[in-house]
């Protein structure tokens, strides 16, 4: 088979030619090609008279090739002329119309036809095929032009333009031009509607996707002069809260990756900005000064705003997810009177935007881990109007925790026991939880009746399970005297040790009894007198629970002259 190549040296851009000066003789010289397309026609051998007919050069047929020179073979692969016909077609029609356009946008002042022509630029642009930078760029930038020339004049104009644009600016990033423009828009027209409904799209795709903001600071400009113009609606950090949410998501973590650290740089540039002009700006008069004072700290105040709906809930839920009580335990106030984040969280808080969701979380992580405790339940009780209005909502964790109220009698006084049976059964759930805390009430009586051993001792090797077993067989009311020394016994048991009403003398001694349980039952003995902690893994931080219920406990029995004693 041989191969014929139609001549392309005439066709090839790439040609050079170069005049020598050597012998006054002009040289044509070439780069070395790697590939190309040619024109290729086969001519296979001819057995037969009829194959040489055939094959003739009458019925040669060409096709369009691109020839790869390899290190160590030629390659070719048939190009789709169609394509690259359709490809031209809309090329040239884009360049004919583009012309045309800038012709006519540049040449007229009749806003009218310019406005009619920028919306069939805009129309052309959205459904030509062309996929190309200078496709999209090209018509910000002559609108650009065009605006600026006209900002002084017409305000409708320059509205109804940026509306125009809207379709355009939903798939691409407006240019720096643009975002100069769009940037004085938003601080002179704060108020506009066209700043909510045009711009909206532009800068929420601004913040999800991954924009460098040192290369690009227009663009962070643009989105920070946005915000502010948000912040200067009615009921403005309301309108900057409900756009993050939007844009952020209704839970904690934001479906969009790259949304938190940009929104965090744009906040943190801005504020930077703030008390960096602060410093720079000199002013003639008081008031002058004090009016920009309370301009920033408007805009301060919105940033910050956003800062803690997107920083703090995700600090506090990390927090609180944390497995160890040390650390979930930091959302509590660090002293008695002091409130922590989880007060602040409650609805009504200072920190609620959420309608009380992160409280739920903290609360359902405190009860279901190391805060199931009458002191506990008895410093929760300011925060009662908000737990019933969370209970009446069906509210997983605060209904369990005002069932937890009652159980433990962690209630103040009779009436607001009575408003907490009344919200629990308003609920179906609510209703079912009570009638199980009623029933467990009902068999923790008849537990405590009067009656039973006065001391028992369980036998080496008994573990939790044994103990729970023996002590779910009442009445126990009559027992004081408790041996559960050289066993298995851990803090789990502890919850089963505070039933026992009249328990006096406790024997821990070998056991794996720990802090926690040691913390539970300072907490309900109260008849006390006599425990055995010999040979435990208790620690400073469970005998500093003790301490501060022995000191209670001296001071209450040195005035019925009864003694304390305390064996470790």
């Amino acid at each position: 088979m041989v191969n014929q190549l139609k001549s392309a040296s005439k066709r090839h851009s790439d040609s050079i030619s170069l005049t020598l000066a050597s012998n006054c003789a002009t040289v044509t010289r070439y780069q070395l090609l790697t590939d190309g397309h040619v024109q290729i026609y086969r001519i296979p051998r001819a057995k037969n008279i009829i194959e040489k007919i055939r094959f003739s050069r009458f019925f040669h047929r060409w096709e369009d090739h691109h020839i790869c020179l390899e290190q160590s073979e030629i390659t070719s692969s048939t190009v789709n002329t169609l394509d690259f016909r359709d490809q031209l077609f809309y090329s040239v029609q884009w360049k004919l119309n583009k012309s045309k356009f800038e012709r006519i946008l540049r040449s007229t002042d009749n806003q009218e036809v310019l406005l009619k022509e920028i919306t069939n630029m805009i129309n052309f642009v959205m459904t030509t095929p062309i996929e190309d930078v200078e496709v999209h760029h090209f018509p910000l930038e002559i609108i650009f032009e065009i605006l600026q020339q006209e900002f002084n004049l017409v305000h409708v104009f320059r509205a109804n333009v940026i509306e125009t644009l809207e379709p355009l600016l939903e798939k691409n990033y407006p240019s720096p031009e643009m975002c100069n423009f769009f940037s004085r828009h938003c601080r002179d027209d704060s108020r506009s509607q066209i700043v909510i409904q045009m711009f909206t799209r532009a800068i929420e795709k601004i913040l999800k996707h991954n924009t460098d903001f040192s290369k690009y600071p227009r663009l962070r400009t643009l989105v920070q002069e946005y915000i502010l113009a948000l912040n200067s609606q009615n009921d403005g950090l309301h309108v900057v809260q409900e756009f993050i949410k939007r844009l952020h998501g209704s839970t904690m973590v934001c479906p969009f990756l790259r949304v938190l650290s940009n929104l965090i740089s744009v906040c943190l540039s801005a504020v930077y900005n703030v008390f960096q002009g602060r410093k720079n700006l000199c002013f003639e008069n008081t008031e002058s000064c004090r009016a920009y004072e309370e301009e920033t700290k408007i805009q301060v105040v919105c940033y910050t705003k956003i800062l803690q709906t997107i920083i703090f809930k995700n600090v506090l839920k990390n927090l609180v997810e944390d497995t160890r009580c040390e650390v979930h335990q930091k959302v509590l106030g660090i002293r008695e009177g002091k409130d922590g984040w989880f007060e602040m969280c409650c609805l009504s808080g200072i920190a609620c935007d959420d309608n009380g969701k992160m409280f739920s979380l903290m609360l359902s992580k405190l009860l279901s881990c190391c805060c199931r405790k009458r002191s506990f339940l008895l410093r929760i009780n300011k925060l009662l109007p908000a737990l019933k209005l969370l209970a009446l909502r069906e509210s997983q964790s605060s209904l369990d925790t005002l069932c937890a109220m009652l159980e433990f009698d962690a209630v103040e006084n009779h009436d607001t026991e009575l408003q907490l049976i009344s919200t629990l059964q308003s609920t179906p759930t609510g209703f079912t939880m009570y009638a199980e805390v009623c029933r467990r009430k009902i068999a923790l009586r008849t537990f405590q009746q009067k009656g039973g051993p006065r001391e028992l001792e369980l036998p080496t090797y008994s573990t939790d399970v044994d103990l729970a077993i023996l002590l779910s067989r009442g009445p126990f009311g009559n027992l004081e005297c408790l041996s559960l020394a050289s066993t298995y016994i851990t803090s789990a048991c502890a919850k089963h040790l505070i039933k026992l009403p009249a328990l006096k003398d406790l024997n821990l001694s070998s056991t794996q009894f720990g802090d926690d349980g040691l913390e539970l039952i300072s907490e309900h003995l109260n008849q006390l007198k006599v425990l055995n902690l010999s040979e435990t893994p208790v620690t400073n931080k469970g005998l500093a629970c003790l301490a501060r219920k022995i000191m209670i406990f001296v001071f209450f029995h040195v005035l019925f002259d009864v003694g304390l004693n305390i064996k470790a």
